[in-house]
């Protein structure tokens, strides 16, 4: 059936113009759909009024592509049956022969609200919970259907976007205050989700943000090992404060604590230091007690462990009495420390340049290597990495210190257990000084070979210690070939008084045992030996002289008897009283 444009219905006409005819038309001969208007329709004032009681005064529903009501069947509907109004949204449909059937979700998830289409038929059937009632018959029986009215005539449709700009929304409030209000049923933490979030490629698992009792609010990723990420393409991040400047600014404490722990958490504390300076204090949780600080980084970038009060860029406190409080360890055979600093450095540690199981204290380049080692059995090397002594050095050794006198050296060496007996070496004014608590022994490779005391310098001389001996030879002649001398040092640094002795390169000639050479050339005496020779020319003086005396002896005799014989025959008074 068509009206023409200008026609007007009122009463049983336009109750019979909708129910008598499967189409009508207004403003067209060929109506296509049970009502089909060709122009607008207008409502010059107050709205549109849907049974609910509600007026619809814009966005009014349009057909074509961009509508949100009347593409086709329409998107939603109101059922009302038995005095229950319930929304349902047709969802999806399935062909049926001729037939098109919707499917419905809504409150009332086992009702079944379908409308079917049938060509041949030319009429609706529309089925709210059981049976099958033309549009008429469910008017009789108090059923009615009407589309979507109110706000949700509002919501727009953008080719596959929809978008709602006349107000603020609200899902499980009718008062939202908000662009979006959505009103939850949980209470706790694990109570149900205000909001949930999925993806099509992460399967069953969704995200989502619920509150809590005291209105706390939850975040949770869709897998227990997901990720809850904010501004991940940049900007900052502010807890306790409305102006962060920085990446993620925290004002207060953050507390770290593991999954499911009903005790205090470890703790990560601001320290306000004055002047607006701030510390940072770490404090771990012993089992089964409380947070307490154990580092302490201050605003002048000192490092304190154990102390709150660090005076260096790393001090270490501890009440402990043991070993390695502080440690450094390494799955290798080097674990060492270094230390650097514009001009060079130096590393100390355990196996550093290639010595396993040694502790050693070495130089980086330039002129690196290691200067000091200490082995496992406790000798001590220093220019050397193989020490086989309690104290080896391999070059020089200087010592400086006050001297003085024999009570001020600079180095002591003690006797095991007995602090007051030691030996002491110094230098002062050039002169090397000794200090014993009793005398000096001379050792070599074990053997005692000499001492001194007070009585004078001694040397070894046993017979056992002694092999290829010989008697000297001519040491009288040898030693009349010697001139004796005085003479007074070059070298400001000997003694200034003037020395007997000999010269060591006339001395070599005689006596080559006595000289020795050093690494420079220069020649030096041992005097002692000259002894033995002394004595030796002494014993042959000796028996130089026994002889002269035992010849004179003999000539006396003969003397003696010649006297004698000229008396008896001369009788000589002069002569024989002589």
């Amino acid at each position: 059936m068509a009206l023409a444009a200008s026609k007007k219905l009122s009463g049983k006409d336009a109750y019979c113009f909708f129910t008598c005819f499967p189409t009508d038309g207004i403003g067209t001969t060929a109506p296509s759909n049970m009502l089909t208007v060709a122009g607008k329709i207008q409502s010059t004032t107050g709205g549109i009024v849907f049974p609910d009681g509600t007026t619809q005064t814009s966005a009014a529903v349009t057909a074509g592509t961009n509508n949100t009501m009347l593409s086709g069947w329409p998107d939603a509907i109101s059922c009302n049956y038995n005095g229950a109004t319930e929304f349902a949204y047709l969802l999806g449909h399935v062909n049926s022969g001729t037939n098109v059937q919707y499917y419905v979700a809504g409150s009332y998830i086992n009702y079944t609200l379908a409308g079917a289409y049938a060509n041949n038929s030319g009429w609706s059937i529309w089925d709210c919970v059981t049976g099958a009632y033309s549009i008429s018959q469910l008017a009789a029986r108090g059923q009615t259907f009407n589309f979507a009215k109110g706000p949700a005539a509002q919501w727009l449709q953008n080719g596959t976007s929809g978008y709602y700009n006349a107000g603020n929304v609200g899902i499980g409030t009718t008062t939202p205050s908000a662009p979006l209000w959505v009103n939850g049923s949980g209470t706790g933490a694990s109570s149900a989700n205000t909001a949930a979030f999925s993806a099509p490629n992460i399967g069953s698992n969704t995200s989502v943000v619920h509150w809590g009792s005291t209105g706390d609010i939850y975040w949770r990723s869709a897998a227990s090992t997901g990720r809850v990420i904010l501004q991940d393409t940049g900007g900052n991040v502010g807890i306790g404060t409305a102006n962060p400047t920085a990446a993620l600014e925290v004002k207060g404490s953050i507390n770290l604590d593991v999954a499911n722990s009903s005790v205090s958490p470890a703790v990560i504390s601001p320290i306000d230091s004055g002047s607006y300076g701030v510390h940072l204090a770490f404090s771990p949780r012993a089992n089964g007690g409380s947070a307490v600080e154990a580092m302490r980084i201050t605003q002048a970038g000192n490092v304190g462990i154990g102390t709150t009060a660090p005076g260096a860029k790393l001090q270490v406190d501890t009440a402990s009495i043991g070993y390695g409080e502080v440690r450094i360890k390494s799955t290798g055979t080097s674990s060492t420390i270094g230390y650097y600093s514009a001009d060079g450095g130096w590393d100390a540690g355990v196996g550093g340049w290639n010595n396993p199981d040694k502790f050693v204290i070495g130089k980086y380049n330039p002129g690196g290597g290691a200067k000091l080692v200490v082995d496992t059995s406790g000798n001590v090397g220093i220019g050397t990495t193989n020490p086989n002594a309690k104290l080896a050095i391999a070059n020089n050794v200087s010592s400086d210190g006050p001297g003085g006198s024999y009570s001020s050296y600079q180095l002591m060496l003690y006797d095991s257990g007995n602090a007051n007996s030691s030996y002491g070496l110094g230098i002062s004014s050039s002169v090397l000084w000794f200090n014993s608590a009793a005398f000096f022994k001379f050792y070599a490779n074990g053997t005692q070979i000499g001492w001194i005391d007070a009585s004078g310098f001694r040397t070894g001389s046993d017979l056992r210690l002694k092999k290829d001996i010989r008697v000297l030879e001519s040491p009288l002649q040898r030693l009349l070939l010697l001139d004796g001398v005085s003479y007074s040092w070059i070298n400001e640094n000997f003694p200034r008084k003037r020395v007997m002795g000999f010269i060591a390169q006339d001395l070599v000639k005689v006596f080559p045992e006595v000289v020795d050479a050093d690494e420079n050339g220069y020649l030096s005496v041992n005097y002692s030996q000259l002894i033995a020779p002394m004595v030796e020319a002494l014993k042959e003086e000796h028996e130089q002289k026994q002889e002269l005396e035992n010849k004179v002896e003999k000539l006396q005799h003969k003397l003696d008897d010649l006297i004698k014989t000229l008396c008896e025959k001369a009788r000589t008074e002069e002569l024989c009283h002589k």
